[in-house]
């Protein structure tokens, strides 16, 4: 029994000396990571401060990009100390999140590309009553991903313009106050 664990110690040592060298290189990468990571979201966040961007969607922006960041940098870190298997893991499982996201957000770009077709439309335009999406009223907005009508009653209707885009809509009369073109 003392020889087995003999060896095990051994063996803990060899590979300890083996991956001290390693961890210390690692924990330098680790610290310049943290402060480029530091300056670069400081830099966005600066950047989107310029920017028209609500500042909801900014801080979406920022959290995306420090974790993207901070994986990035932990995969490295990984790839370091000589853990190559669990940092292509984790580059793995980022990628299949990032996939995931992207599939889901797959009406968002829809909505998105939708927007930018009704808003150069010449018939839905700002002021003009229009029936839509089952919606009878007066257009209010046409955002980059959703329209939104006020009814008779005062009621505000925001429609994904996806839908208003893939549908059919009534124009029953245009304001040209509103910049309305021939």
């Amino acid at each position: 029994m003392r020889s087995h664990l003999h060896k095990a110690v051994v063996a803990a040592l060899a590979d300890a000396s083996r991956y001290l060298p390693r961890l210390a290189l690692a924990l330098v990468l680790l610290l310049l990571a943290a402060v480029l990571i530091a300056l670069v979201t400081g830099l966005l966040k600066r950047a989107l401060q310029r920017t028209p961007v609500k500042p909801t969607v900014g801080t979406l922006i920022l959290s995306g990009a420090r974790l993207g960041l901070w994986l990035a940098a932990l995969a490295g870190v990984l790839q370091v100390i000589g853990l190559d298997k669990v940092s292509l893991a984790l580059a793995g499982s980022a990628a299949a999140a990032v996939f995931a996201l992207a599939n889901g957000a797959s009406q968002l770009t829809s909505d998105i590309l939708s927007g930018v077709m009704l808003a150069g439309d010449r018939d839905l335009l700002l002021g003009a009553r229009v029936t839509a999406a089952g919606v009878q009223g007066i257009v209010e907005e046409v955002g980059i991903t959703k329209t939104r009508l006020r009814d008779q009653d005062g009621r505000l209707h925001v429609i994904p313009n996806r839908v208003l885009d893939g549908g059919v809509w009534t124009v029953h009369a245009k304001d040209s106050s509103h910049g309305a073109q021939g």
